[in-house]
């Protein structure tokens, strides 16, 4: 942020890095640029694991709804949001979470990555707060994300677990969205 002269997003709104925050630091060009940077933070290890280990995929709706059947990539996967969350760099004081999952399920799974990302829209244009936006469609893609990996032949547990450990480590990085939520004083984005 500083080569586009904005200041450190981890001083300014809600002390956070991630797109949101600094979209409310006044920037769309930094916004965009951090939500594409935290999309492919797992977008990307996910690609290459698949690519050098040339990962089957099963396809239990179809052709056009692909489901990645290796459960090392739901670790590679599961690094990726842990890096982003907890940076060394950073002092362990990271993003949220919620555009690096998008980024893992775009590959993982890409219909549940679509109807969570509807959700999320849907959430949003309706009461402009993006972090219950943002927990709203976790709440949706990812036991999506379990039970549509139940139709295929393998990876049921593993997927459960990823689920569920995703989950908890994503809220658990919104706990103060989450009681500001609860007390009515969760900031909302303003109507143009």
């Amino acid at each position: 942020m500083k080569g586009l002269r904005l200041g450190d997003p981890r001083t300014q709104g809600s002390n956070n890095i991630g797109a949101s925050n600094v979209l409310r630091t006044g920037s769309k060009t930094a916004a965009l640029l951090t939500l594409l940077f935290d999309f492919s933070k797992s977008l990307l290890p996910i690609f290459l694991y698949i690519k050098a280990t040339h990962v089957s995929f099963e396809y239990p709706l179809g052709a056009w709804f692909p489901v990645c059947a290796d459960p090392w990539a739901l670790f590679v996967a599961c690094g990726a949001i842990l890096g982003h969350i907890f940076p060394v760099w950073l002092k362990f004081k990271g993003g949220k979470g919620v555009a690096t999952i998008a980024g893992a399920y775009i590959l993982l799974n890409p219909l549940c990555f679509l109807l969570g990302m509807l959700v999320w829209l849907a959430v949003f244009l309706k009461t402009k707060i993006a972090s219950l936006a943002s927990l709203s469609s976790l709440c949706v893609f990812l036991p999506l994300f379990s039970g549509y990996w139940s139709l295929s032949a393998s990876g049921v547990s593993s997927s459960f677990y990823f689920s569920l450990a995703v989950a908890g480590i994503v809220f658990w990085a919104h706990r103060a969205n989450v009681k500001r939520l609860l007390t009515g004083t969760e900031v909302a984005f303003k109507k143009n």
